[in-house]
This record gives structure tokens, sequence and C-alpha cells, in this order.
């Protein structure tokens, strides 16, 4: 039984190696690739580390791992929460596996295995900068080895949540007539309560309340015996957490293997509509093809969460720059800069955000084993291209402009500073669906078995949304450190040559099924 589980959890890994794009025909590429995401996973302990040892510089080193132990808890909920539901449920490799002479909770281990390894380096990411630092600057070593210990039992308790969150969410949507709708609602609901989550989770009281003083905290909080077992030594609260996060996960996955098979028939019998003819309509090829992809969006409750999110959070962004008082929200933002400059850098920080919802980094993946439908149609493969990026617009560009608008308003920007404002977030998202196409267009993947395989763990991905994020990044040091409104305006001039030269890329590049 223990060879059967190893080869199923083999199987899984393979896929998952696969959608990152590190498994190549050639052996070169796999090396390439294998160093890039080294690099990253390199890149962001650096970045924990030098937050870890910013907080040591400002004389608050207590507060180092309660901090790294929320930042864990909310990326990792946040994470299970958007994969797990259609990891479990919306795999198309389940039937395979149910045919295999393997138990069902066998199956259900397999498929819990991708998500708790990808939980596993986040909570790995952020504990070891923190505790590293703590060590060698501290003196603190015993804090390094208990956060190794405790490492993979860090991520249970999240995961645990995120994934009867997410077994809930489609047991409840499976009863609907359209389950695709009601998924896309429940998650979307679910987004809109984090904010809410990570102000209570993040606040300032309760970091220095846990740093400060673990026993007055909430003894029946599992996180209360990690500090304390962490930060004190003590092994005893380190296995009475482990013991607490092992007995939550078990409970949870027993749950999800009574429920599976029913929740599973539900969506596999549910029928969206019927179809009848009604009507024919024309429209100009690039019309019908923006259409299709709306349709395409649409009828992926995965595809809708993973990509709404950044325009969620923008408008949260602007409903707190109306709600909040100038005074209280410079405090929030916590930046040693005048009140001007804040008012710059409020603009540069929406488009950032906004620019995460990036549905073109992997649009023409998702085509997946139906691409030769779209290569049969008689249109040229620039404008599948240009349709998908239009698609990508015509979600941002509404809500930049409007949200832009309103913060110029709400901030009183005049002059340049008022055209800064405006035009750096839309071209900022015109830049981000440009290099999302040009990241899928690199980094095609059409042999996947399950669509959170291109919409969340593939390169493509990456590109689509960090890159943008790091030219926002970018801007805000220059808006912090220069006054010189010239060096602004470059910057923008820069980001559109940038957006003209990813797109003659493009139009170069064809589409290979």
């Amino acid at each position: 039984m223990s060879k059967v589980m190893l080869h199923l959890v083999k199987h899984e890994l393979f896929q998952l190696l696969v959608s990152l794009q590190i498994l190549q025909d050639k052996r070169w590429k796999t090396i390439l690739m294998s160093c890039l995401y080294s690099a990253v996973i390199v890149a962001c302990m650096f970045y924990c580390g030098g937050s870890a040892f910013g907080l040591y510089w400002l004389g608050s080193p207590e507060s180092i791992m309660p901090i790294y132990i929320n930042s864990v808890f909310l990326i990792v909920l946040m994470t299970t929460l958007m994969k797990a539901g259609h990891q479990l449920y919306g795999a198309s490799d389940i039937k395979m596996l149910m045919s295999f002479p393997v138990s069902l909770k066998m199956i259900l281990m397999t498929k819990c295995s991708t998500i708790f390894l990808i939980n596993w380096l986040i909570a790995f990411v952020f504990l070891v900068s923190g505790s590293f630092v703590l060590g060698l600057y501290h003196g603190q070593w015993h804090i390094f080895f208990m956060s190794m210990i405790c490492c993979p039992f860090l991520v249970l308790i999240p995961m645990s949540i995120g994934i009867i969150c997410s077994s809930w969410i489609f047991s409840i949507s499976s009863k609907f007539k359209n389950t695709t709708l009601m998924t896309i609602v429940l998650l979307c609901g679910f987004m809109f309560l984090m904010p809410s989550l990570i102000n209570v989770l993040s606040s300032e009281s309760q970091i220095i309340e846990i740093a400060g003083n673990i026993s007055s905290t909430v003894q029946l909080s599992p996180f209360t015996f990690l500090a304390e077992g962490s930060l004190n030594g003590n092994v005893s609260f380190l296995m009475i957490f482990i013991v607490v996060s092992i007995a939550l996960f078990w409970m949870v996955f027993q749950w999800i293997s009574h429920h599976y098979l029913k929740v599973l028939s539900s969506i596999e019998n549910q029928t969206e509509s019927t179809y009848s003819f009604r009507s024919l309509r024309s429209a100009s090829i690039m019309k019908a093809l923006i259409i299709k992809e709306f349709r395409h969006y649409f009828s992926s409750s995965l595809y809708v969460s993973n990509t709404l999110i950044g325009l969620i959070l923008g408008i949260v962004l602007v409903v707190m720059a109306y709600m909040i008082p100038m005074d209280e929200l410079i405090m929030m933002m916590e930046l040693p800069v005048s009140l001007e400059k804040i008012t710059l850098i409020f603009p540069a920080i929406f488009a950032m955000v906004c620019s995460m919802c990036c549905t073109s980094a992997c649009a023409l993946s998702l085509e997946g084993k139906g691409l030769w439908l779209i290569q049969s149609l008689p249109v040229y493969e620039r404008d599948i291209k240009i349709s998908k990026i239009w698609m990508n617009l015509m979600l941002n560009l509404p809500i930049v402009i409007v949200g832009s608008f309103l913060i110029v308003i709400r901030f009183q920007l005049t002059g340049l500073n008022c055209i800064l404002g405006l035009c750096f977030p839309v071209l900022v998202n015109v830049f981000s669906a440009i290099n999302g196409m040009l990241g899928n267009v690199l980094f095609q993947n059409y042999k996947w078995t399950n669509e959170v395989q291109v919409i969340k763990q593939g390169l493509s991905v990456l590109i689509g949304i960090f890159i943008p994020m790091i030219v926002s990044v970018v801007m805000i040091v220059l808006l912090i450190v220069t006054d010189q409104m010239w060096v602004h305006l470059f910057m923008l001039i820069l980001i559109l040559l940038v957006c003209v030269i990813e797109w003659h890329i493009i139009q170069r590049k064809p589409i290979e099924g």
C-alpha cells in the first residue's frame, strides 16, 4: 500500500513540475528553469530576512516570529482557499485515479500532498528567514531549530481551514443550477472578508500582545503554544501545537473523505443550461473572439476568483481613501515621507494592486486540448492574441480609470502630478496585459490535466503578475527618493517603449500546440 501511495505522490509531483515548466524536452532547459525557480526562492528568503533584520534594527526582535507566523497563516489560508476546491473537485484526472485499485482516502491524500508542499515552501521561506536573523544577531538559535521542526505543522491549521471552506463552497454551489456562478459569488465573498481578517491579525496591538506577554493571550489558540515554544524553547508547548495541528487536519480529512463522493457526483451531474437555438447574430471577427474569451472566463470559477482579487483589493483601496481621514491614512502607510509624496505614492500602489488581475498570462494555455479549435478558425493568430489582451483590458481599465480619477480628486492632485496619477495606473495595467501575453506565448502549456496548473502554478502567471509589481515598486522608490518630475515622466515613456517591444515579440512568436 505504501508503494502505491508513493507512486500516486510521484504522479502529483510530476504534474506539478510540468505545470511549472521545470521539466523540459532538453536537459539544459530543465536545469535553467530549476535555477530560475531556485533564484526566486532565494530572493524571497533574502527579502523576508531583510524585513526581519529591519524589525531587529528598530528594536523589536520579539515581534519577528509573531508577525511571520501571522503572515504564513494568512498566505497559506488564501492560497488553500483559492486552490484546494479545484484541486480536489475540478481535476480532470480524478476519474482516472478512481479507476485504480486504491482507496478513496489514498487518492485524497495524494491530492492534499501537492497543496501541502506548496504551503510548506511558503512557511519555510518565512520562518527560516526570520529565525535565522534572530539566531545570527540575537543569539537565539533555539528559535531557528524549533522553527524548522514546526514548519511542516504550521501550515496544517490554515490549510485545514482553507480546505474545509473550499469544500463547503463547492458543496453549496453544487446544489444550484448554475454551479460556476454560485462558486464565483461565494469565493468573492470570502475575498471581501479577507481584508478584515488581515486587519485583525496584523494590528499592532495584537503583535505587541503576542510578543510581549504570550501567557495573557487566548489560551485556546494553537499559535499561542507555537509562539511560546519557539520564543522560550518550551518543548512541551511545541508538542501540544503539533498534536493539535495533526488532529485538526485529520478530522478535516475524515470529513472530506466522507462527503467527497456526494459533492463530486453533484458537480458531475449538474447541468448548467439546456442548449436550444434561438437566434443567429453576426459580429466582426474581433468582437466574436472577445465575446468567446468572456464566456470562457466566466465559465471557470477558479479563473475568475484568482484574477478578480486584484480588482477587489483596488476597490478596497479607493474606499479606504475616502472613508479614512488623511492623517490616519498616512499613519497606516507608515512611510517616512511628506504628505505630497504620499499623495503620489497612493496611485502607484493602486496601480500595482490592480495589475494583479492578469488574465492574459494564462488565457492561451487554458485552451488546452481544444487549441486545435481556435487554430482551425479562419482568423490570424495575431487576432487571437489581441482578443485575449483586450479581454484583460476590458476587465481592468474601467475600474482603473474610475479609481484613478477618484484618487486624484481625493488627494487634490493638480498639474503634472494629476497627469502622473491618471496615466501611471492605466499604463501599468496595459503593460500587465501585454506582459502577461508575452509570458504565455514564451511558456505555453497545453498538456495540463487541471486548470489549477496554468492559472496558479504556471511560469507565465508568475511573469505576468510579478514584473508589473516590480515596475510599480520601482516607481514608488523613484517617487520617494526624487522630486524631479522628468524622472517620473521618463518612467512612463520607458514603460510605453517596453510595451511596444513586447508586442513585436508576441507577434513574431507563433502559437505552438
